[in-house]
C-alpha cells in the first residue's frame, strides 16, 4: 500500500484475542471484537509530525464474539453474541447482560425453570432447551427499533421440529422473554411462530 495512505505506524496487532470475529463502529471508537478478547481503537487524522495517529487498549479480556452477524447496535447500545453468553458496550464497559438465562450456555439442564405455569415437571425433561454450540455460525441477531428490543435467533441442539430458539432483551427493563417456532397444522402447511410456555425472566 502507499505509505500516504497506509501510514506504517497505523499497523498494530491484538494480542491474544484470537481471529478478529466481528468490528462495531460505536461512538467511544472502533469495538474490535475477537474469539478472546475486545478491544477499542481510536484512529486520528493524519497529521504532519506526528506518530501517534492511533490508540488502542484491551478492555475486555477473556469474552468473545461468534460473529459479525450476532452483533447488534441500538440506544446507544452495541450488544453481541459470545461462546458463553451475550455481552453489551455501552462506550464505557463491557457487561454480561444473559445472567437470568445462563442455563442456555450449561452442558446440563436447567437449574431453575424460568416457566411458572409448568414447574419442575417439564424442567426434569431437560425443558427448557440447550444450545447448539458447535453450531453457533447460525446464531444471528438484530435490534427492533419498533420495540426497542435486542432480538437473537440461537440453534437449539437435540430437536428435530424446534430447531432454534428466539431471546428477546428489553434494555428499558433489564428483562428477557424466549420463544421457539412450533409447527401447527394449516392448509398451506407453514408453521407459525408462536411464544412457548416460557415465562419472562426478570432481574
Amino acid at each position: 500500500p502507499t505509505p500516504d495512505l497506509f501510514a506504517v505506524d497505523r499497523v498494530f496487532g491484538f494480542p491474544g484475542s484470537g481471529a478478529i470475529t466481528a468490528l462495531a463502529s460505536t461512538p467511544a471508537g472502533l469495538l474490535v471484537l475477537g474469539e478472546n478478547n475486545i478491544y477499542m481503537v481510536t484512529m486520528y487524522p493524519v497529521q504532519q509530525e506526528k506518530s501517534d495517529l492511533h490508540e488502542h487498549s484491551l478492555i475486555s479480556e477473556g469474552v468473545g464474539c461468534v460473529s459479525q452477524r450476532s452483533v447488534c447496535q441500538g440506544q446507544g447500545i452495541t450488544a453481541w453474541l459470545a461462546h458463553d453468553g451475550i455481552y453489551m458496550f455501552d462506550s464505557k464497559a463491557v457487561t454480561k447482560i444473559s445472567d437470568d438465562i445462563a442455563d442456555l450456555w450449561a452442558g446440563g439442564r436447567w437449574e431453575e425453570t424460568p416457566m411458572t405455569a409448568l414447574g419442575q415437571t417439564l424442567s426434569n425433561l431437560g425443558y427448557p432447551f440447550v444450545l447448539h454450540k458447535s453450531r453457533m455460525d447460525r446464531a444471528c441477531g438484530t435490534f427492533d427499533a419498533a420495540s426497542s428490543t435486542f432480538v437473537w435467533s440461537l440453534p437449539l441442539a437435540g430437536h428435530e421440529n424446534n430447531s432454534f430458539l428466539v431471546v428477546t432483551y428489553y434494555p428499558t427493563t433489564g428483562s428477557w422473554s424466549m420463544s421457539t417456532p412450533i409447527p401447527t397444522d394449516s392448509d398451506t402447511g407453514v408453521s407459525s411462530y408462536r411464544p412457548t410456555n416460557f415465562a419472562i425472566v426478570h432481574d
